[in-house]
């Protein structure tokens, strides 16, 4: 396989895995009035976020390793040519970890994914195992930027502002894919209770709505200032390049992501108010859109990763 092959499908798996373990814990926190008493209330949803958690630190984990290895050999190494026993050369080790500048954060970065795999083996799983999930995977997403072009900047204000537009980026794009997981189970939720749980239902979509509507101003503003950042002088030559093209599709991606959020926000959510029962049509309607919609954030994600291993106009 090679460096670019590795790095983009650890990257794909890291980010789609990174997204779940922050936005579906953070999911219980703003969805109910009282996460406590949902936790209860909910069983069936609050369950399958922990089998959720089980699975995607590990490949968080995993697929973060395996993208610092594509680093170090990328580092060590023509591309054309690479040489994997890098990753077994103490000397190479010791000049990436610690005489390069992403050598700490990478160092970090390790640390924050064992913590991640440790919480994943406990044998019990509540609200404060959510929370320590959600801290994580947001500092995950923050130190993200200390590996890339973010880190570029210096370490002045142009710096931290860099920085900071890369973190608001990933940040919102997490919270709203990520919250997509338990939101679905959540709408799919078999429950006794008649309009009651339909009330409760549509609460739980609102909020997660008003979340989401923050999220994506993240996104957008994020992303608009990382395109800005990355590309400088030369946004006149994008459209000549395959990053240009690829920036392209990951856009337009994002666009039908939010055009199909709002459909579900303004159409398809009024319906399944009015439903006079859960089961009813709209809310097979509504899951189904939601579910498209969180297949349409991986792809965006698919895009993102391969961003990130291609050039940029010069």
């Amino acid at each position: 396989m090679s460096v670019e092959a590795l790095l983009f499908a650890a990257r794909w798996l890291h980010f789609a895995a990174l997204s779940l373990m922050f936005g579906a814990p953070l999911f219980w926190f703003y969805a109910f009035a009282d996460p406590l008493a949902a936790s209860r209330l909910w069983p069936k949803t609050f369950a399958a976020t922990r089998r959720l958690l089980r699975v995607a630190a590990p490949a968080a984990t995993l697929s973060g390793v395996a993208w610092l290895c594509a680093l170090i050999v990328n580092a060590a190494s023509d591309p054309a040519d690479p040489q994997w026993g890098a990753l077994f050369d103490s000397e190479t080790l010791k000049l990436f970890f610690l005489e390069t500048e992403f050598g700490a954060a990478a160092l970090l970065r390790l640390g924050l994914l064992a913590g991640a795999l440790a919480l994943a083996m406990r044998p019990k799983m509540g609200l404060a195992v959510f929370a320590a999930f959600g801290v994580l995977g947001a500092l995950l997403f923050v130190n993200q930027a200390f590996l890339g072009h973010a880190a570029q900047g210096g370490a002045g204000f142009y710096g931290a502002t860099m920085i900071a537009a890369y973190s608001l980026h990933v940040l919102g794009a997490g919270a709203w894919i990520g919250g997509l997981a338990p939101l679905l189970s959540a709408l799919a939720e078999d429950r006794d209770g008649g309009d009651k749980v339909l009330t409760a239902k549509l609460d739980v979509l609102l909020r997660y709505s008003a979340i989401a509507m923050m999220a994506v101003a993240a996104v957008l503003l994020g992303g608009v200032a990382n395109i800005a950042f990355r590309l400088g002088r030369s946004f006149q030559r994008l459209f000549e390049t395959p990053y240009g093209d690829i920036l392209c599709a990951k856009v337009a991606m994002a666009v039908l992501m939010l055009a199909l959020a709002c459909f579900n926000r303004f159409v398809l959510t009024p319906r399944f108010q009015v439903a006079g029962k859960a089961q009813d049509a709209p809310a097979g309607f509504l899951i189904g859109a939601i579910a498209a919609e969180l297949i349409l954030g991986f792809a965006v994600l698919a895009a993102a990763a391969i961003l990130g291993v291609t050039p940029p106009p010069q």
